[in-house]
């Protein structure tokens, strides 16, 4: 009974899908490497009041944005926030 049980909250749980999330711009970062540097980074771009999320994974060092409806701001102001954080922009660009 315990094996089965094991078996479908093993397989149960790994077809749960993760919802996709919208990137109106991916801005790669140099220099994050704890929750503090993220959380910073967050703060500032979330202060542009073009935008609507921001997704920042870690690990990679990436900065997923997502911009209001209608909104796109022009990528140096991406940049700039986050140069503006202590942080270094190694690319920024537009998702298609």
């Amino acid at each position: 009974m315990k094996y089965l049980i094991f078996i479908f909250l093993f397989f149960g749980c790994t077809t749960v899908k993760q919802k996709e999330i919208r990137k109106d711009a991916i801005v790669e970062t140099k220099g994050m490497s704890c929750p503090m540097c993220a959380n910073n980074i967050d703060r500032v771009l979330k202060k542009n009041p073009n935008i609507d999320q921001v997704h920042i994974n870690l690990k990679k060092g990436f900065v997923i944005v997502q911009f209001k409806s209608g909104q796109k701001p022009p990528l140096s102001e991406l940049i700039q926030a986050v140069e503006d954080s202590g942080f270094t922009v190694e690319n920024a660009e537009y998702s298609q």
